[in-house]
């Protein structure tokens, strides 16, 4: 049963599609190689979980992305309603924004949180504000809140994924060491308790396939008898 060992590099979907479940199948046809399959078979499904849970954390990170450039895109509406608001307070608008509103949106992530929180505490320092100043700079208070609290689940979905690849690749690594590990056993079984049925590599996808039995010995030719003629008696003669 030889086995090819698959190519560094080769995407986990691969090892498992064309590797790890055709060998298994092979494997479970063959009564004498419990041992190589049960061994691969953990080993495949350790790596199947990991990719899977990899994958999952990846879908987590993009969602908590989506989630916070909705709310920072959120906070920068607030922040621009809160500029507008100012317009009839000139030294205000001056004073909470120094470099005009283009500077106070340019931030991005926790900059723009830290932004936010400067022009709140700079507008709630002042006195006698406006009712829809009030209310524009409390808004902008919520939405970096919001974005805080977003920014910090993405940060903790980046560290789950950061360990989901370590497992991912501890996991490949553990497949390959099985590989080898099956190939020993493989090596070691006597080709004929192994009967017609063999595994070998496909070459054309770097799979396993079944390879066809190979044809039996053809049996003896039968001995003559000692002594005498082999050829038949003629008929009429005792």
């Amino acid at each position: 049963m030889p086995l090819k060992a698959p190519p560094i590099g080769a995407p986990i979907e691969r090892l498992l599609r064309d590797f790890a479940d055709p060998l298994e199948r092979e494997l479970s046809k063959v009564n004498e190689a419990a041992t190589a399959h049960w061994v691969l078979a953990g080993a495949r499904l350790a790596l199947r979980s990991a990719w899977e849970a990899r994958g999952m954390s990846e879908r987590l990170v993009s969602h908590a992305e989506a989630s916070a450039e909705s709310a920072e895109g959120n906070l920068e509406t607030c922040i621009r309603t809160l500029f507008g608001a100012l317009a009839a307070r000139r030294e205000a608008q001056d004073t909470a924004f120094p470099q005009k509103l283009s500077a106070a949106i340019a931030p991005r992530g926790e900059a723009q949180v830290r932004e936010a929180k400067r022009l709140t505490d700079t507008l709630i320092a002042q006195e006698e504000l406006p009712p829809e100043v009030v209310a524009a700079t409390l808004t902008v208070a919520a939405a970096a809140l919001a974005l805080s609290t977003r920014l910090s689940a993405l940060d903790a979905e980046e560290k789950l994924l950061a360990e989901a690849v370590m497992h991912e690749s501890a996991a490949e690594r553990a497949f390959r060491r099985s590989l080898r590990e099956v190939a020993g056993l493989l090596s070691a079984l006597d080709q004929h308790a192994l009967g017609s049925s063999t595994v070998t590599v496909s070459p054309e996808n770097g799979g396993f396939a079944q390879a066809p039995a190979l044809p039996q010995a053809p049996p003896p030719p039968k001995r003559r008898p000692s002594g005498g003629s082999s050829k038949p008696k003629p008929e009429g003669h005792s």
